[in-house]
């Protein structure tokens, strides 16, 4: 069966092995498995917390975060309400990060803690169009206007959107999809959106496959930043 989306390689992981390790985190200095049911359960949290907050299909969502298992998780759960994953390096300056949430005309920023968070106070006034900024990690600094919120505020309102809801924007994905917008380093100038759609990271995915590059039972260690596109090959190929 023809993949519609990059999701589709996900979920027949759920189907077929749904207690199996998808992936290993280090947590107390050791690393700890997580099965495919889970991963898929908490992207889906995501996604219906994105969808709780306003974020329709086609939306343009940035992830400011170091490599890690969240990222990972925001990233499908990105996919999963439909919307388009736009990593921001988490060594950008406040207006480096401004200028690429407005360029991609962001809806949503998750960040991965206060210090994240701070770098998009700092330049608000700049980012009319973003409804929320979602801090994954720590104590919320400043949130007395609501703009800056806890993740755990972020699911608690994404509980009431029901999976129908969600399973309907995933579903509406297609090879010529956006899937993400991948900023260059700008080297003259400033960085370029660079576009991948479902259809060029499927095809990334199932060449790997039958290259036999990564077998089943590999285990990959990850040292690229996740907003790298080499690196989104990788996961994609996971």
């Amino acid at each position: 069966m023809t993949k519609q989306s990059l999701l589709d390689f996900v979920l027949d992981h759920v189907e077929r092995i749904p207690d199996k390790p998808a992936a290993l985190s280090k947590v107390d200095g050791r690393y700890q498995p997580i099965s495919w049911r889970e991963l898929w359960d908490r992207a889906r949290r995501v996604g219906r917390g994105l969808v709780a907050a306003g974020v329709e299909h086609g939306d343009r969502v940035n992830i400011v975060c170091n490599t890690r298992l969240e990222w990972v998780i925001t990233d499908l759960g990105i996919l999963a309400a439909g919307g388009v994953t736009v990593p921001i390096y988490p060594s950008n300056l406040a207006d480096e990060c401004a200028y690429v949430s407005q360029n991609s005309g962001a809806r949503l920023v998750l960040v991965e803690d206060d210090s994240q968070a701070e770098k998009f106070r700092r330049v608000r006034d700049e980012l009319p169009d973003v409804l929320k900024v979602v801090q994954m990690t720590g104590e919320v600094g400043d949130s007395s206007d609501g703009w800056v919120i806890s993740i755990a505020d972020f699911y608690a309102r994404g509980d009431e959107v029901d999976d129908q809801t969600l399973a309907a924007r995933s579903a509406g994905l297609s090879p010529e999809s956006i899937l993400t917008l991948i900023y260059t380093s700008g080297t003259t100038g400033r960085p370029k959106g660079v576009v991948l759609t479902h259809g060029n990271l499927i095809y990334e995915a199932e060449v790997v496959e039958k290259m036999g590059i990564i077998e089943a039972e590999d285990i990959q260690l990850l040292f690229l930043p996740l907003s790298h596109s080499f690196a989104k090959v990788i996961e994609a190929a996971w």
